[in-house]
This record gives structure tokens, C-alpha cells and sequence, in this order.
């Protein structure tokens, strides 16, 4: 289990990814490395949303509820944002958002409460079960509409890459991925997902929401290894702000 000071060492490291870490709408341009482009029919692009501002993708994030959204806290520093489903932000179905919470403890995590209907296709994902149990290797599904590389532009369409579990750290609420060199979230997809695909319980699958990205700290940026808020860690928070 990863201990709070071996974090803060890690978190140290990572100063060339402070704009992901702690990005305002205007400075956030956390794609996926190393991946490829979601195709309509993957399950990716029925719950992964992007953050938007005058039409382009700034943060990701993940449709939990029909008008929820879970996303990075540093995502939420400006204006409420708005919410675009589909394949790319410049053609993708846009809704407008009512508000836009942060955690009040301080963790990476926020969520967006839309004030439109989404478009028909979209499908809430759920939070992963908290007896679900996850060994070191075993693979995770991350998205996004971030960089497609650690010195790129965000070209705001959706890609999805497969990458490694590596551990969770209970203290910090975080789950680690990686080591997978050249597959990795990059800047841009700051809020984006981290899936677990199973089985759901009519045998189909279907993918259950793990985390949601808050940043990289091995460097080079965007280099295959990576922190996500737990959002089982945070189901009780999130719960008591959506009212359940």
C-alpha cells in the first residue's frame, strides 16, 4: 500500500504537469498517448464527456447519473463549464451544466450538475464496486479528449488506450496506473476516466467507473504511469451532493 509521504515525494516530481494539476478552463489542455480514436458503438463514448468552453474541450469527464458529471476539482476553478457528448467537440452534442461543485476537502475531484437532458444515446456508467478486488497488472481502460503526446496540441476528439493497475493509495484517495511506456492519459483529459470492463449482471459487457485523472509524476510527461482520484473513495461525497 503507498503511504502519504512517498506520495508527496511523487507529487514533487511532477512540476512539468502543474497546468493539469491545478488548471483553470483557459490552461487545461489535459489527450490520451499512444491510443486510438473511439469509434461510435464503443462503450466509451456513450458515458465520457467533454469539458467545454466557446467550443472546445478543456477537461474531461464521465456521466454518472443522467445529469451528473464527475470530473478533476482543477477543472472547475473558472465559469461552470459546459458539456459535449460524441466522438469530438466540434460535433459533438453540447448541454448546458447549472453548477459546479468541488470537493471541500481538497481532493482532485468535482462534479457538474447538467441543466439539459443528454443526448438519448448517453449511458450513465457506474462506480465500481468497492469489493472489487484489483491486482498489480491487471488492465484498466482509460479516455479522453486530451494530448495525443507530452508536447502536442489537444485536438478535442475522444481516444481511448488500455494500460496497467499498479496500487492504490488509501491515504490520498488515488489510484496509480503504469508503468506502460507511450500509453498513458497526457494533459487534456484532466477528469477523464478510468474504466474497469466486466460483466454487468445480465452478462453483458459493460464498464465501471474506477477514477477520474488528476495528473502524471514519473516524468517525462505523459509517459505511461499516472494518479487518478479513487472514486470509490469518494461515493460517499458524491452520493450526499447528488442527493442519495
Amino acid at each position: 500500500m503507498t503511504h502519504l509521504p512517498k506520495l508527496l515525494s511523487a507529487v514533487a516530481m511532477v512540476s512539468s504537469l502543474i497546468a493539469c494539476g491545478v488548471a483553470t478552463e483557459e490552461t487545461s489542455t489535459t489527450k490520451i498517448v499512444g491510443g486510438r480514436l473511439v469509434e461510435n458503438g464503443d462503450l466509451e463514448v456513450l458515458s465520457t464527456v467533454a469539458l467545454t468552453s466557446r467550443g472546445r474541450a478543456f477537461c474531461s469527464g464521465t456521466l454518472i447519473r443522467e445529469n451528473v458529471v464527475v470530473t478533476a476539482g482543477h477543472c472547475l476553478g473558472g465559469r461552470t463549464p459546459d458539456i459535449t457528448f460524441g466522438l469530438s467537440d466540434r460535433t459533438g452534442t453540447t448541454v448546458r451544466a447549472s453548477r459546479a461543485i468541488r470537493n471541500p476537502e481538497g481532493f482532485d475531484v468535482g462534479l457538474v450538475i447538467l441543466a439539459e437532458a443528454p443526448p438519448s444515446w448517453a449511458r450513465p456508467v457506474t462506480i465500481l464496486e468497492d469489493d472489487f478486488v484489483l491486482e498489480a497488472g491487471d488492465p484498466l481502460i482509460l479516455a479522453g479528449f486530451g494530448q495525443t503526446s507530452g508536447s502536442g496540441g489537444s485536438s478535442g476528439r475522444l481516444k481511448t488506450v488500455t494500460t496497467i493497475f499498479d496500487q492504490i493509495s488509501v491515504e490520498a484517495k488515488e489510484v496509480w496506473f503504469g508503468p506502460t511506456p507511450g500509453l498513458s492519459a497526457c494533459r487534456g483529459d484532466s477528469g477523464g476516466p478510468m474504466y474497469v470492463k466486466k460483466s454487468n449482471e445480465i452478462g453483458e459487457d459493460s464498464l465501471f467507473l474506477l477514477g477520474s485523472t488528476i495528473g502524471g509524476f514519473r516524468p517525462p510527461a505523459c509517459s505511461g504511469s499516472g494518479r487518478y482520484a479513487d472514486s470509490r473513495a469518494h461515493r460517499d461525497w458524491i452520493l450526499s451532493v447528488i442527493g442519495e
